[in-house]
């Protein structure tokens, strides 16, 4: 964004520009009216001269990009109020609306032709609740698919469909609003899906919250327990690795676990770590994976996304997260709390 309103003839188009814990400049990019927005538990000292700087205490760089303390100062620069709530207000169920990109990672280039299906799922099990998908989609060349009629607070399972690929499954928490931004990240020929061990024995997992995962922050870390055992290990999620991804399976297909060291190639990738567990597969499935995080700053809430066991050989399963933790999920509580 800096390059681009290096160009006076581009600057001109932008009424007010929002830096979210980005590069630091010596003036506002371009002469726009700006807001630097700064993790505090970045590099301190940083700011853009000229610009209203404001750091946010405690958190880290993805975090600090969608954190409900950042739209407060986002809202409040660009009109100039407070905003009503700084939460996610839920709408009725029968409004909600969900679309979003088929990409391959990291290319973002979209998965042309492709089918997206949208199965609703029972939320205990992560099994199927009915014989056919609840919509299907065949992805355009820009990735897009959707709007898919959801309903809110149900849980579902999106499917990538590819022929002569794996299905790559795709479980999150239940929407509470529409969601036109809903990113499916798949893996092309070659890419990084290619590198993972894989066997009729083991489930691979790839665990995304995109909020940093703190593992060695003491009473401030996160815990994430897949099977009951704790994934966020100090070596993996340390503070400064910004780990928002985990690739979860049987490093080496062994039969054995080892958390005590990150899977090193993985590792070694920006936002992205490994950890070598063993979670048993069958094919067909024949029990639940079950997924439980214990946010920082939750108050020991959880949430839980439950999966079939995948065999790997066979499927890709990727479970996302919500990178935020509230009371109010439903309309009916958001009405009640209005009256």
């Amino acid at each position: 964004m800096h390059g681009y309103l290096a160009f006076p003839e581009r600057a001109a188009k932008v009424a007010n520009y929002v830096n979210i814990d980005g590069r630091t400049a010596a003036a506002p990019p371009g002469g726009v009216r700006t807001l630097a927005i700064w993790a505090g538990l970045g590099t301190p000292g940083r700011q853009i001269v000229g610009a209203i700087n404001v750091t946010i205490p405690n958190q880290t760089h993805v975090q600090v990009a969608t954190s409900a303390e950042s739209f407060v100062e986002m809202y409040r620069f660009f009109t100039g109020k407070e905003p009503a709530t700084s939460d996610i207000v839920p709408e009725p169920p029968g409004r909600v609306r969900v679309a979003g990109r088929a990409v391959f990672f990291p290319l973002n280039k979209g998965v042309e032709g492709a089918t997206v299906q949208m199965w609703e799922v029972d939320p205990a099990t992560g099994r199927r609740a009915k014989k056919k998908p609840e919509a299907s989609f065949v992805v355009g060349a820009d990735g897009a698919w959707g709007p898919f009629k959801a309903k809110g607070g149900r849980s579902y399972e999106f499917v990538i469909l590819r022929e002569g690929f794996r299905p790559h499954h795709f479980y999150m928490e239940p929407f509470i609003r529409s969601d036109y931004l809903v990113r499916l990240n798949t893996s092309p020929p070659g890419g990084i899906g290619d590198l993972l061990d894989v066997s009729d024995n083991h489930v691979n997992l790839v665990i995304i919250r995109n909020k940093e995962l703190w593992g060695d922050q003491g009473v401030n870390n996160d815990v994430l327990l897949v099977q009951g055992i704790n994934v966020v290990t100090p070596a993996g999620c340390a503070i400064t690795k910004r780990t928002i991804g985990m690739f979860v399976y049987d490093w080496h297909a062994d039969g054995v676990s080892d958390l005590s060291t990150p899977i090193p190639f993985l590792h070694a990738l920006p936002f992205l770590t490994g950890i070598d567990l063993v979670v048993p597969a069958a094919e067909p499935p024949d029990r639940t994976v079950s997924m439980v995080l214990v946010p920082r700053g939750g108050g020991g809430r959880t949430q839980v996304i439950n999966v079939p066991n995948w065999a790997s050989s066979g499927h890709a399963v990727t479970v996302m997260f919500n990178d935020f933790r509230q009371d109010v999920n439903t309309w009916v509580e958001y009405a009640q709390s209005m009256r």
